[in-house]
Formats: C-alpha cells, sequence, structure tokens
C-alpha cells in the first residue's frame, strides 16, 4: 500500500485525460502533493489495494453501489475526502434527476465543483449544501488556452507525419455528441431507471440517430458531386469504436469512402486544433472550437435542436439543408466569433478552472491526516456486497494488461480507456 495525497480518476482518457494531467502536475508542482491517476472502468477496485488516498477524486458522481467512490467508502469511511469534478454540467430537458446526485454519500459528503451560478442552483435545489458546492471555472476551457492556441501548424504537421494526411488539403473535424445513438436498449434502460424522462430521452435518441445517417449522406453526396479530396475525420465519442462507426457508415452506404476518417487517434481537442472547420451536433466542443477560432457549423436536420436550449451552439452557423452543408464546406471563413463565457451563469469565465479545482483539493488534502491502511477485512466488503461490478474491473483490467479481450468482455470504445504508463507520464 502506498500512501499519497490525492487520487485522481479518470472514466475516458479523450474527455478527461489531458484536464487531469494538468490538474495534477499544479498540485505537484505549486502544492508538492503525493499524486497518482488511475482508470475509473479498469482500476476502481485495484487502485484501492495500491493506494492510501486522503482525497478520491472522481469525474461525475458515480457513488452507486460497485462505483469507485462507493469501493473506497466501503473500505477507508470518513477518513478520505471524496470530490466529484461534474464534468457534464449541461442538463438537457430530457435528463430529469439523470446525471445529478442522488446516493445518500453524494448528496451529504461529496464535494462538488461547479463552472458557474447555474449547476450550483442544480445542485442546491436537489438537496446539495452550499457548504459542499465549489465553485471552479471550467478547467478545459484553461487547458485548451494554455496547450492549443495558435497551435495548428504545428498539430497538423504531427497528424499529417503520423497518419499521412496531406496537409495541404481541407480537414473538416466532426465530432458529434452520439453516444445515445449507439446504446443498447439496457443502457437506455438503466438511464431511465436512473432519473431520465423516458419519452424525451426516445425522442432525443432518434433525433440523435437521423443527424447522424443525414450527415453521413450529406459526406458522401458532396464527394462525389464536387469530386474533392477534402477529409472528413469523424471522431467517435468515447464510448463509441471505431468499428461501430464503419459498420454504421457501411449499413448506410455499402461502402466506406476513402475521404472519410474515423479515428480516435490524438484527443479531439489536437484534431479540433488541425482542422479547418468544426462541425457538431450539439457537442460542448463547441466552446472550444470559438476559442481556437475555428469556424462552427451545427448540423440540425428536421429542427433536431427543437426544445433544447444549447446555448453554446448559438455563435454557430446552422445547417439544415445538403446545399447549407455544401456551402459550409467549401467556404473559406475565418469565423472569429468567440462566446463570452463569463456573460452567462453556466460558467464562470473569471476563473481558472485548473488553478480552482487544484487550489481546493490541496486544501481537502491539507485538512487530513495521513489515513492508516485498513484492516484486511474492510478489503473484502466491496467483494462480499457487489461482487459483479468489482471482479468485472479486475477482469477487465488483467485482459487489457494482456492485450486480450476473451469472448468480447471488454466494451466496444472502452478498452480505448484502459491507461498505460506513457497515458500518465510514468
Amino acid at each position: 500500500m502506498k500512501n499519497i495525497d490525492v487520487l485522481l480518476f479518470i472514466e475516458h482518457k479523450d474527455r478527461e485525460l489531458e484536464i487531469t494531467l494538468a490538474i495534477a502536475a499544479q498540485l505537484r508542482e505549486e502544492f508538492k502533493l503525493n499524486v497518482e491517476i488511475a482508470s475509473l472502468i479498469f482500476e476502481s477496485y485495484y487502485a484501492a489495494l495500491r493506494y492510501t488516498p486522503k482525497v478520491v477524486v472522481t469525474p461525475s458522481t458515480a457513488f452507486g453501489r460497485g462505483s469507485a467512490s462507493w469501493i473506497f467508502y466501503q473500505i477507508f469511511g470518513d477518513r478520505i475526502t471524496y470530490v466529484n469534478m461534474n464534468y457534464e454540467q449541461f442538463i438537457s430537458s430530457w435528463k430529469g434527476k439523470y446525471k445529478t446526485p442522488s446516493h445518500y454519500m453524494s448528496v451529504n459528503r461529496q464535494k462538488q465543483f461547479v463552472w458557474g451560478e447555474y449547476f450550483a442552483d442544480v445542485l442546491n435545489k436537489g438537496g446539495i449544501s452550499k457548504e459542499n458546492i465549489f465553485h471552479t471555472g471550467r478547467p478545459l476551457s484553461a487547458v485548451v488556452k494554455v496547450k492549443y492556441k495558435d497551435r495548428k501548424d504545428d498539430d497538423r504537421s504531427e497528424i499529417s507525419k503520423e497518419l499521412g494526411m496531406l496537409s495541404n488539403h481541407k480537414w473538416h473535424f466532426v465530432a458529434l455528441t452520439d453516444g445515445l445513438a449507439f446504446a443498447t436498449e439496457e443502457k437506455i434502460q438503466s438511464i431511465i431507471d436512473n432519473g431520465a424522462i423516458e419519452q424525451g430521452l426516445r425522442f432525443h435518441i432518434t433525433q440523435v440517430k437521423d443527424t447522424i445517417e443525414i450527415l453521413i449522406v450529406w459526406i458522401d453526396k458532396y464527394i462525389k458531386s464536387a469530386k474533392c479530396n477534402d477529409y472528413f475525420i469523424l471522431r467517435p465519442h468515447p464510448s463509441i469504436s471505431v468499428s461501430q462507426y464503419e459498420k454504421l457508415i457501411i449499413s448506410i452506404l455499402g461502402y466506406i469512402p476513402d475521404n472519410i476518417k474515423i479515428s480516435k487517434k490524438y484527443s479531439a481537442y489536437k484534431w479540433l486544433s488541425a482542422c479547418d472547420n468544426y462541425f457538431t451536433n450539439y457537442s460542448t466542443l463547441s466552446i472550444d472550437a470559438q476559442a481556437m477560432k475555428k469556424p462552427l457549423y451545427i448540423i440540425t436536420p428536421n429542427g433536431s435542436h427543437k426544445g433544447e436550449d444549447y446555448w453554446w451552439c448559438d455563435h454557430g452557423e446552422k445547417l439544415i439543408t445538403f446545399r447549407d452543408f455544401s456551402s459550409a464546406v467549401t467556404s473559406s471563413s475565418d469565423n472569429p466569433t468567440v462566446v463570452k463565457i463569463s456573460s452567462n451563469n453556466l460558467i464562470n469565465g473569471s476563473l481558472d478552472g485548473v488553478l480552482e479545482s487544484a487550489k481546493y483539493i490541496n486544501e481537502f488534502a491539507l485538512n487530513r491526516y495521513q489515513v492508516r491502511s485498513p484492516h484486511f477485512a474492510s478489503y473484502l466488503k466491496p467483494l462480499i456486497y457487489n461482487p459483479r461490478r468489482v471482479v468485472g474491473s479486475l477482469v477487465r483490467l488483467l485482459l487489457s494488461k494482456h492485450n486480450k479481450n476473451i469472448f468480447n468482455f471488454v466494451k466496444p470504445g472502452i478498452a480505448d480507456d484502459y491507461l498505460v504508463s506513457d497515458d500518465i507520464g510514468k
């Protein structure tokens, strides 16, 4: 067992790794803390066997039975501090109570980070006291500002050399909020059981599926009509695999056009930095596209934004028809519009999300004495109370460590989230 100050969990590498590394660097360099990073999906129980932390930080509420926070609480109890980064703070109309804290421990003990007043109000109305809500601003905005501003040529050159994509062709980056389009009925039912509004959720899923299919048809039609050499880079949701997209495109078109590149290589932010244009349905990556001064195009066929307030898409050009899409692809507009995120209550743009997050985590660590390793029997409690989740994470870890996937135990897309030493700089 290794005594540490802070254990930071990552669920999806693409979404959280760079943010977590930035916060970890601040904690190590500015506050001299001993920090470790672990995978929520693969190491939730294994990390409890390796580390005795003062603070455990997770990317979401995740205090249900079998979750990482739950596992640590079974072993360490209130001797450590639990923190939720809340990486999803934009609430769609169909979500209801889904993605907002409901577990007793999450509501009463976990420290909640928020980007602005809006989500603080959501949490407060959900029963969380103001004493457990901490305003940090949005960490990703801080990372983009420091790491990706004015790096287009460098990032484009790196990707071009690695993947053989010609840098003198136009690059159109397509990153959709598409996870629900591939969700199984079991997953959909789980979301409903956790507080989502069923009718709204199923309508939303239909909209997302239709939008993806229409966009793929548009891309194919444009490639054929214009006989272009442009690249259309499709970036799947962190939980979706490349093969799932390949199967979807083949089911729609019968083949995959050479101009379409489906990749999970590199982060979404590096692709965004290197591209000429950015296309999405309603991804919050739109905020970062505008910060990088990328032309932003919102795919909205059949009024697919009806009933939703996707304010972060407001400054993007809406594409409703193929003609709109074709015009956008051929456009050379620099589109320098930037969302003034400090002017609304969803994100406090005056706060540096990385520095503020690290500051509060450091305070939590300072308020804790070093935790002693619990009795051996404490480590058996998670196994006894939820063997399926605990053993499942250990099996996923073992299979990924040896690069095997017997009986497809590790679901498509999830395998990419396995952390290796190069990911966390060890």
